[in-house]
């Protein structure tokens, strides 16, 4: 019964729908009370796509595609880090993107042995 939602809902209208984006709010705060905050999903977009091995996204494995998500979706995940402190690093047209935190935390770590 979808929730009362239309089931005809495109997934670019489901991906705006105010009820769809608290269903899934629920899910992840849900998930995050199972874990540490390390482990913890603090930032989510919702893709107005799927991700198949039809779209190019997935291998025939089920394996993602990161290259191809990097370039289809590279200015969603590169604004779930706008306005945190980003460290990114470009080498052979890839980009990598880490928030400095981690890397503080990964200095610390490797300064201990």
């Amino acid at each position: 019964n979808n929730n009362g939602l239309d089931a005809t809902m495109t997934v670019s209208e489901a991906a705006a729908n105010p009820r769809v984006i608290a269903e899934i709010q629920s899910a992840v705060d849900s998930a995050n009370s199972q874990v540490s905050r390390a482990e913890s999903i603090r930032k989510f977009v919702i893709l107005d796509a799927d991700l198949t091995e039809a779209s190019g996204h997935l291998t025939p494995k089920m394996s993602i595609k990161r290259d191809v998500i990097l370039k289809d979706f590279g200015d969603s995940i590169e604004g779930m880090y706008s306005g945190s402190r980003v460290f990114t690093l470009s080498f052979f047209e890839k980009r990598i993107s880490v928030p400095l935190g981690t890397l503080a935390s990964a200095q610390a770590l490797s300064s201990r042995r």
